[in-house]
């Protein structure tokens, strides 16, 4: 079945600063409103922290929005990663699910943190490594470290990359399977999308979710014309919407999607999406699953 473009231009994976992006929730929709950009999602990793924030600014600048996170799968660091979109932010199983992955990824972060310094390095502090809610990533720590103009980015990452291959096998306990991941968004009143299905390491394994998937990320920066191709295809052949996202982390320049949004993935999130006419998400959605009220993108 081929794709049928809508006309919308929807960018529905992006990142902020409250996960392992650059920018606070509302200067990455900023960014993507003054591109033309009518449709956004903030997917950051494992939280929906900024959601308030990033739905209140998408309103402000006449943008239509989707609430949304982007959760990691199992085994780690296989880049295997599922969009849930329009999911209910207090859905308690969801909740669970979000924080054992929160907790994975404190894990790493403390040890990145610990290696840098021991390696001589400035790691800013922040208050985020005190809050046990709060996400912390390797790649956050990184981030800090690499404004500090005191190290380059292969630097950084060749001591992050050296401690947690130290890391047991144990401290993964608990990270879900992708099935198990599609369980979850879907009673929560979710859909679930493939993302970026090209870079992933352990393909196979998350081909699992296939009949369960409500769309395939096909059109993202993380792939090449070859994968684009590839994962359009399987979309045609399995009959899969496939779905836009630039996976933005706030660098480098910006570019919108080159083309609008499959129109049968934006029926599917027709009843999810929130009208910039329309109510901002209502208070529990201003709240993350963690518990902690939005910080509007503070670090």
């Amino acid at each position: 079945m081929p794709t049928e473009p809508t006309g919308v231009i929807a960018d529905l994976h992006g990142h902020s600063r409250l996960s392992d992006g650059w920018n606070r929730p509302a200067e990455l929709v900023t960014v993507q409103a003054r591109a033309g950009v009518e449709l956004v999602s903030l997917t950051d990793h494992d939280t929906l922290t900024g959601t308030a924030a990033a739905a209140a600014r998408a309103a402000e600048l006449g943008l239509s929005y989707v609430v949304g996170v982007e959760i990691t799968a199992a085994p780690v660091r296989h880049d295997n990663h599922l969009l849930a979109h329009g999911v209910r932010a207090d859905d308690p199983d969801l909740a669970a699910l979000l924080a054992t992955n929160r907790r994975i990824w404190r894990r790493d972060a403390l040890a990145a943190r610990a290696a840098l310094r021991e390696a001589g390095l400035t790691v800013p502090d922040s208050a985020a490594y005190d809050d046990g809610d709060a996400l912390v990533m390797p790649h956050s720590v990184a981030r800090d470290v690499i404004r500090t103009g005191r190290a380059t980015h292969p630097q950084v990452w060749q001591v992050i990359n050296d401690a947690l291959a130290r890391q047991p096998p144990e401290a993964y306990a608990g990270m879900p399977e992708p099935v198990e991941i599609a369980e979850v968004v879907h009673h929560a009143g979710g859909l679930l999308v493939w993302a970026h299905p090209g870079r992933s390491r352990s393909p196979e394994r998350m081909r699992a979710v296939l009949p369960l998937l409500d769309a395939i990320e096909v059109h993202t920066p993380r792939h090449d014309s070859h994968a684009t191709a590839e994962w359009a295809a399987l979309c045609a052949e399995t009959g899969i919407p496939s779905c836009t996202g630039r996976d933005h982390h706030g660098y480098p320049r910006y570019q919108p999607p080159p083309v609008p949004l499959d129109a049968r993935y934006m029926e599917r999130l027709a009843d999810r999406i929130v009208r910039p006419d329309g109510p901002v998400p209502p208070a529990r959605s201003a709240v993350g699953v963690d518990g902690r009220a939005d910080q509007g993108g503070a670090a």
